[in-house]
């Protein structure tokens, strides 16, 4: 079992979810979407979803290969400027454990209007590939009823 998973200096397409309490079907906690940031509080998988995803554009993860759609407001730019960050900006290492389960998530590619990528159940250190943002919903959510799960 990982006791503490250290971030340091990750890759814009990493993100650490810190799931802190959960019950069926029901999830809240903090992600980690760039090392030394502060996390985004989450207390629904929905919200969660968009607020990494809004990250992964702030940060330059994985470009999105289409334009996000919207009800009644007009398009968005084709390209979202990201913030550039200074080369001599100390990168802190810090602890980071979810009280339930903690999940690396590597977003590969952002394609279909969804993720594509791998998530590391780092309590059990097992890997699982994910085609979409619901099947790694499903995932964390499986790992999340597993009985040893505390």
């Amino acid at each position: 079992m990982i006791e503490t998973l250290w971030i340091a200096g990750r890759a814009p397409n990493t993100v650490v979810i810190c799931i802190d309490a959960y019950t069926p079907h029901h999830l809240s906690g903090r992600a980690y979407p760039m090392a030394g940031e502060a996390p985004i509080a989450f207390n629904e998988a929905y919200r969660m979803v968009l607020d990494i995803d809004d990250a992964l554009d702030h940060y330059g993860g994985p470009q999105a290969s289409t334009a996000r759609r919207r009800f009644g407001k007009a398009a968005q730019p084709d390209g979202v400027e990201k913030e550039e960050m200074p080369l001599d900006q100390e990168m802190h290492e810090q602890p980071v454990k979810g009280e339930r389960a903690t999940f690396v998530v590597q977003i590969q590619y952002r394609q279909n209007a969804t993720w594509q990528g791998q998530v590391l159940w780092a309590e059990k250190d097992e890997r699982k590939a994910f085609r979409s943002a619901l099947e790694l919903l499903k995932l964390i959510d499986s790992a999340l009823d597993e009985p040893n799960t505390t």
